[in-house]
């Protein structure tokens, strides 16, 4: 819910029914993902910045590292700026007839990005772009017998590693692993066809909130408040440090556990819905920071401030698991 397109949808809904489930979760320290978009529009597709000059408001240009960088480094001090003034003609009309949404909201606010400055900010985009989820085996089967994961309830780390994997890989895993995960998911259910209806089915709930009723608007708004208080800054989730992750996860383990009693007795005029969300929201903001704690290096889209070179072993996964209390591990 940061405004960047697509992520009101982004709720973590499906690695929370996983985790209630059993399953683990992989890459989940991998989630410092902000898009640049300008900023009074929610379009966060970054291509365009590749042949952008970042300047700030005076004038002064901006460089040192990746575009993300740049943004992230200026934004605490005052407004950034940018224009597309090193693509020529020909790179011009590619992107306009490639990527016409980015610019639909700069003609609408009838601002040329090759020839004008424009403001912009950088843009959470948590799982989404990200690369953290339930992990799978190569048929995008969960530790959990009969539960598969595809798209971005899965992690991508087998395919893009700790970077995100942006547009393409991203897309090309959704629909790859949709279609290994409803063959895989249909192969299981033929073999266990005669004896799958005296298994036990559970159902995927935060325990205390059965018992207690939903959420009403009022806790759902605090809690939403609080995680984005969490994972939206700078200074907090683009790069971090162990002091501040762990002053996030207990502030979000607070509030979680001040969600998971703000049940009410009546039901009327509250959603089921938004309560879901917000419960997963806030199990989710609580993985990434549990697992970033534990992961003291450098690599990729995971940047620690004290910790700001690539640890000398060799790479090894983080798997975190369980809702009330969280566990972190390497995989085996």
């Amino acid at each position: 819910m940061s405004r960047a397109l697509g992520t009101y949808g982004l709720t973590g809904d499906g690695l929370l029914m996983a985790a209630e489930a059993g399953a683990g979760l992989s890459g989940m320290e991998f989630s410092g993902q902000y898009g640049v978009s300008h900023v009074d529009a929610t379009v966060t597709k970054n291509l365009i910045y590749d042949w952008a000059t970042f300047s700030d408001e005076s004038g002064r240009e901006l460089d040192g590292g990746d575009v993300f960088e740049i943004v992230a480094r200026n934004l605490p001090l005052g407004p950034v700026y940018a224009i597309i003034d090193k693509a020529s003609p020909a790179i011009q009309e590619g992107l306009r007839r490639g990527q016409p949404n980015i610019f639909l909201p700069l003609d609408r606010l009838g601002i040329d990005p090759f020839r004008q400055r424009f403001p912009v900010a950088l843009r959470y985009e948590g799982t989404v772009r990200g690369v953290g989820g339930v992990a799978v085996d190569r048929n995008c089967a969960a530790s959990v017998p009969g539960l598969f994961a595809a798209g971005d309830a899965a992690s991508r780390e087998s395919v893009v590693g700790a970077v995100s994997g942006g547009g393409g890989p991203n897309s090309t895993w959704a629909i790859a692993s949709g279609v290994w995960a409803g063959e895989a998911a249909s192969n299981y259910a033929a073999r266990n066809r005669a004896r799958g209806g005296a298994r036990p089915a559970a159902r995927a709930d935060c325990a205390n909130q059965q018992a207690n009723g939903d959420p009403g608007a009022d806790a759902c708004a605090a809690a939403i408040k609080e995680v984005q208080s969490e994972l939206f800054p700078l200074e907090r989730n683009f790069s971090r440090d162990e002091m501040t992750m762990r002053g996030s996860l207990s502030r979000l383990d607070s509030a979680w556990q001040a969600f998971e009693t703000a049940g009410t007795s009546s039901r009327k005029g509250e959603s089921p819905h938004k309560a879901r969300e917000t419960a997963a929201m806030l199990a989710t903001a609580r993985w990434i920071y549990a697992s970033a704690l534990e992961r003291r290096e450098t690599r990729g889209i995971h940047r620690r401030r004290d910790h700001p070179g690539r640890d000398s072993a060799p790479p090894a996964r983080l798997r975190v698991r369980g809702v009330e209390r969280i566990v972190v591990e390497q995989a085996q």
